[in-house]
């Protein structure tokens, strides 16, 4: 498998604690990963927007996802497909 992640319908754990909360019938995608061999090719956003595709057609209205500001090629990868950020995160 080159990339993957974890969907949730629910609020979700972030860290022991911490968690994301969010009204249904959003989803909240978490846990993206690429392969090493595969990484720098921009398989991420390739693999959350037909993730994103494929929910939108099944009626979701929004994907969530938490992005870590220190997490130079994730946050680029989001800015990319045209995410906008809807709030910080203070721990």
């Amino acid at each position: 498998v080159a990339t993957g992640a974890c969907y949730a319908t629910r609020s979700a754990p972030l860290m022991q604690d911490l968690e994301v909360r969010f009204e249904p019938p959003a989803v909240y995608t978490y846990r993206h990963f690429t392969a090493r061999a595969y990484r720098g090719r921009g398989l991420h956003a390739v693999g959350i927007l037909r993730a994103a595709h494929d929910l939108f057609a099944r009626g979701v209205p929004r994907l969530l996802a938490v992005c870590e500001r220190t997490n130079y090629p994730a946050a680029a990868s989001f800015r990319r497909m045209g995410w906008q950020s809807s709030g910080t995160l203070w721990r």
